[in-house]
């Protein structure tokens, strides 16, 4: 709700998407039968107003300062981290600074990042490279282009 106030959004409309996250309910079944399970955050995957509230969201995260190597691309409900650099070392350090201020963002906004779900690509022009990217982060897939 933060991010629609900053951005002067009338607070009636406001009040309309806050209304969007109260009372909401999972109901499903069981084999003991049919349970209920109170949400408390998130949107429905596919619904409405998702796309919508995501990029307002994470609007505030694409302003964050980061090294001059980095920079982060939006696009529909993803974000990635692109850093191009000569040597690996480079941009694990690069990688390192921005990372801390996106978790610092995402502190600053209650939003947890899920490891399990990221992924990063190296791509290469040399046939073999150093596989000592930050894989505690993220899965690692090596593409080695061609050596021109």
């Amino acid at each position: 709700m933060r991010a629609l106030e900053e951005k002067n959004i009338p607070k009636y409309l406001c009040r309309v998407v806050a209304s969007y996250f109260i009372n909401r309910v999972l109901k499903y079944n069981t084999e003991k039968g049919p349970k209920e399970y109170k949400i408390t955050g998130g949107v429905p995957q596919g619904s409405v107003l998702g796309l919508l509230l995501w990029h307002i969201m994470y609007d505030g995260l694409l302003k964050v300062p980061l090294p001059k190597k980095v920079k982060l691309v939006a696009y529909a409900d993803d974000v990635a981290v692109i850093i191009v650099a000569k040597h690996l070392d480079e941009i694990n350090l690069a990688f390192d600074k921005a990372f801390e201020r996106i978790k610092q963002w995402m502190k600053t906004v209650n939003l947890q990042l899920a490891i399990h779900n990221n992924k990063a690509v190296l791509i290469t022009s040399r046939k073999k490279a150093s596989r000592r990217a930050r894989n505690d982060v993220a899965t690692i897939y090596p593409i080695s282009g061609s050596d021109d």
